[in-house]
């Protein structure tokens, strides 16, 4: 499998050709024992997928350098690692073997995490998974919060582009 183009979800609700390249056996085995890959992510603008290795199933995501760096990947993977140490149900972020939880190769910026529990659901459910996020929204901005020392002021995040390359700011 070196070649693989597949539709994704539009932003209109459609489906249509992804923007980016999928991910490709060669280049999931570069940053993992993979052996092969399961399932290919509909998300729109990025590259995502599921790869079987030895021990485990994991997640591999990959960006461009201009959507996401892996100094900005490192800080939201230590915002994952503060959740899950309170008890959040969000996947673990996994690491290489020098502790890095994201890699750039060339142009391309790679995380992997470990599957979440449950399944993928399709648009016809959004009600219900607006509901279930609405649910877990509240518990995960208390969660955060509890990052901060009482009285303290958060660290502004650094100014990054957004998916279509514009620069968001955060302020």
């Amino acid at each position: 499998m070196t070649d693989v183009t597949h539709d994704v979800h539009g932003l209109a609700g459609n489906c249509e050709p992804a923007q980016w390249p999928a991910l490709r056996f060669e280049e999931v085995n570069e940053i993992g024992a993979a052996q092969r890959i399961n399932w290919h992510s509909p998300r729109p603008l990025s590259a995502a997928c599921l790869v079987q290795c030895t021990n485990a199933i994991v997640f591999v995501k990959r960006h461009h350098c201009t959507v996401r760096t892996v100094a900005t990947l490192e800080e939201e993977h230590r915002f994952i690692d503060h959740l899950r140490a309170v008890n959040m149900p969000v996947p673990a972020v996994l690491r290489d073997r020098a502790g890095r939880s994201a890699r750039a190769i060339g142009d391309w910026v790679y995380e992997v995490h470990a599957c979440a529990a449950g399944s993928h659901r399709s648009a016809a459910r959004a009600t219900a998974k607006a509901a279930c996020a609405e649910r877990l929204f509240a518990p995960t901005q208390l969660a955060g919060r509890s990052r901060c020392r009482p009285g303290a002021v958060a660290r502004r995040r650094a100014t990054a582009p957004d998916a279509a390359g514009q620069i968001v700011d955060p302020r």
